[in-house]
């Protein structure tokens, strides 16, 4: 239903929702690969959204048009969302597009990524964000979730945003299991360690003990060969060497 508003009125224009009613019409466009034609309806519904959000914040001290300024929200809500799911389309495509030379005599040649940028006027750093928004459609869907319980109009910044935030978190997790790991494996690597010396010790421990056993055994075996040599009887000889014959007879 198309609200009724006086020409003399500072509230919002029928013209936007007649405007709304047609975009609503072609929702097919979406579901196409014309990236150019996909583009000029998101700009179109993104400045759709823009101009009744202004136009909201130029009624917001009037209080006989509050139903109007919710229902305008509200279409201001889903041309947001129209424009963020073209710019969410143009990044599928663009995902999909080849990226390298392919063969330039085949009459079926697919358009190369860099082409259907170019052609489209797309700059690289867009065609990364809505490649990225593409490749995150939770993330886009729950910024549009949460702008509409809140009142708000959702943006593409506010959803590319969120994309790199959680990106950040991702790669901080990423980070912190990272320095985890390390510690685990140098915590593995002493423990390691601590057991191969732990083994080195015990080899040491029983090269002591055979040896004190080796040093006890000749010892004792010594003392043993000392005492048997101690108890055999003991011959002295006695020699008297003569010099002359007088000394043999003296003697």
């Amino acid at each position: 239903i198309v609200p009724q508003v006086r020409p003399d009125s500072t509230a919002l224009s029928a013209e936007h929702y007649q405007t709304f009613e047609m975009a609503k019409e072609h929702d097919g466009i979406l579901g196409g690969n014309d990236i150019a034609q996909i583009r000029s309806y998101a700009a179109y519904a993104r400045a759709q959204a823009q101009a009744i959000h202004k136009t909201i914040a130029a009624t917001s001290g009037i209080d006989d048009v509050a139903a109007i300024k919710a229902e305008a929200t509200e279409t201001a809500q889903t041309f947001a969302k129209v424009g963020i799911y073209a710019d969410q389309r143009i990044g599928e495509i663009l995902s999909e597009l080849p990226t390298g030379h392919g063969n330039r005599f085949s009459s079926t040649q697919e358009p190369l990524k860099a082409e259907a940028i170019k052609d489209a006027g797309i700059s690289r750093s867009q065609a990364y964000d809505l490649q990225a928004m593409a490749a995150n459609p939770e993330v886009v869907q729950a910024v549009l979730d949460k702008a509409e319980a809140e009142g708000r109009i959702a943006s593409r910044k506010q959803v590319l945003d969120a994309i790199h935030e959680r990106d950040a978190a991702r790669a901080e997790v990423a980070t912190v299991r990272k320095v985890g790991d390390k510690l685990k494996q140098q915590r593995d690597e002493a423990r390691e360690e601590a057991e191969q010396l732990g083994e080195d010790i015990d080899d040491l421990q029983r090269e002591v003990a055979a040896l004190e056993a080796q040093t006890d055994r000749a010892y004792e075996d010594g003392y043993k060969a000392a005492q048997k040599q101690a108890q055999q009887p003991q011959v002295v000889e006695r020699r008297v060497e003569v010099s002359s014959a007088a000394d043999q007879r003296r003697i």
